[in-house]
């Protein structure tokens, strides 16, 4: 504890106090775990559709041409940073603590698209 929670504690005028002033303190700091890591679901979001943005674009485009293996190339080798930020959002629910996801094992259906994509595009 800092010295200035110690201080605030010590001088509360009674038991009852002191636990409701603890306890305030710990519902603040669990808010605080939890919305750190909201954050950062945030911002990996944000990095995973800013990958998708240019392999979304050359998808649409190579939709208008005929298919043949290089363009197949290019595809996949555009989807290479979606892989990678795919992959910190799969990382991610393996390390959340704090925040609660509705959907348990949301990790492997993404990683089950994520193979899907792959696999059609080779």
């Amino acid at each position: 504890m800092s010295d200035v929670v110690s201080d605030v504690v010590e001088r509360a005028p009674d038991g009852e106090t002191r636990t409701q002033f603890l306890e305030a303190l710990q519902q603040m700091s669990a808010l605080q775990a939890q919305l750190g890591e909201w954050k950062e679901l945030h911002h990996i979001l944000r990095d995973v559709l800013t990958s998708f943005s240019p392999f979304y674009t050359n998808l649409r485009a190579l939709g208008h041409t005929e298919a043949n293996p290089t363009s197949g190339r290019a595809l996949l080798r555009g989807w290479r940073p979606c892989q990678t930020e795919v992959d910190r959002l799969m990382d991610f629910e393996s390390r959340v603590e704090h925040i609660r996801l509705s959907w348990p094992g949301w990790s492997a259906r993404i990683g089950s698209l994520r193979r899907e994509v792959e696999d059609r595009l080779r």
